[in-house]
């Protein structure tokens, strides 16, 4: 295979946005990018030459004739990513190809700890390098979500309750000596939040919030969040949010007082019977409305995804939602924000990991701590270093 040089800037900028509108001319990029047409045409035979590009189709001729334009678009079995998300409960990872469309699906029934937490990660690997030779398609990196503090720039956990982590860990240095592949680390509600810019990359969506809702078993122990565990990733202009401190997300109701085991108001008895008393379901939905809604308006949110268990409570979520956005805010006339479920049901940590790792493919320079140099030794991040990684 042939290797082109350090790819320019302006080949970078020509390859995201054929990732983000496939199927697009050579000529069309260069309008949409106000670039020289001889510009495009020489980075575009690189990127073909190297296979991460194709010519796919001939489309219609102009109107006043001459030749038919040749649509491109990004190969999207140049390589594929392998998402993890790593519970307390269970492991789980997807593959996904460069496209974003899911190849297999891994999970491994066994708790997770800090104990072990190397161990799960290996075997979700070497089952996803089973699944690479049968498919053909080589496995670029991996990133993997969980419950936490995370400083994804480092890959440093540090702190998880659910995983016992009570002291900085950093697992990327602990585990990619072994994989011999680049690893990300991710907070598990920012990951479904990546998962959802890369689902709707066409339409760039700008603020929004995912919120997670899980139902965390034999942690009673910690005394400290039994039963639910809700957590929230911000988008504020199409990124992540991470906060000064990477805490951006963490999550307590403002109805929470001293004495509560658990994130919300409820009486500590009640917190277990939410997700079979539709009574105590709906109280717990009501409260978590109420402060979503308070959030929403303050940084005038346009989308709100639901994920985790909340898509199969027996309270219509959605209408509840917008109910109490509109409720919340003194200019109700204003109120325009979209109530969506996510559609990557269990997956949707393992999936936003492995899309965390596909943005920052293309979209390396976006980084929100732009003097942070922990990502320059990691391959495949600009479209330079996939073209240039060798099999």
């Amino acid at each position: 295979m042939h290797y082109p040089p350090e790819m320019s800037s302006n080949t970078n900028r020509l390859l995201k946005a054929l990732w983000i509108n496939p199927m697009i001319s050579r000529i069309d990029l260069a309008k949409q990018l106000e670039l020289n047409k001889s510009t495009v045409s020489k980075s575009m035979a690189e990127l073909i030459h190297s296979n991460l590009v194709l010519e796919v189709e001939q489309g219609e001729a102009g109107p006043t004739g001459g030749r038919k334009p040749v649509h491109l678009k990004v190969n999207e079995n140049y390589g594929h990513i392998l998402g993890c998300e790593i519970h307390q409960e269970s492991c789980r990872a997807v593959g996904i190809n460069l496209n974003g469309d899911v190849l297999y699906e891994i999970v491994i029934q066994e708790k997770t700890a800090k104990s072990n937490i190397t161990k799960s990660l290996t075997k979700l690997v070497l089952r996803a390098q089973q699944k690479e030779n049968e498919l053909g398609i080589r496995l670029l990196g991996i990133s993997c979500g969980m419950a936490g503090i995370i400083n994804p720039f480092q890959g440093v956990i540090y702190e998880s309750i659910p995983l016992k982590i009570s002291h900085p860990f950093n697992l990327k240095k602990e585990m990619e000596s072994d994989i011999h592949l680049p690893l990300l680390i991710e907070n598990d509600a920012n990951c479904c939040c990546w998962g959802e810019i890369v689902r709707y990359r066409s339409k760039q969506l700008k603020d929004f919030l995912f919120l997670l809702a899980e139902w965390r078993l034999g942690i009673n122990s910690l005394d400290n969040y039994q039963g639910t565990a809700v957590g929230l990733g911000l988008v504020l202009n199409n990124t992540v949010y991470y906060g000064r401190d990477f805490s951006a997300g963490e999550f307590r109701s403002v109805f929470w007082r001293q004495g509560n085991k658990s994130q919300f108001a409820l009486a500590n008895e009640d917190i277990k019977l939410i997700p079979d008393n539709p009574e105590i379901y709906e109280q717990f939905a009501v409260e978590l409305a109420d402060n979503i809604a308070f959030i929403v308006n303050v940084l005038n949110l346009k989308h709100i995804f639901l994920g985790g268990f909340l898509r199969s409570g027996t309270v219509d979520l959605c209408t509840l939602f917008k109910k109490a956005i509109i409720a919340n805010s003194a200019y109700q006339e204003l109120v325009n924000c979209e109530v969506l479920f996510s559609s990557m049901g269990d997956n949707a940590v393992a999936y936003g990991a492995a899309c965390h790792y596909l943005l920052k493919m293309f979209f390396k320079e976006d980084s929100q701590v732009p003097n942070d140099n922990s990502y320059e030794h990691i391959p495949l991040y600009t479209g330079d270093t996939i073209v240039r990684r060798k099999r």
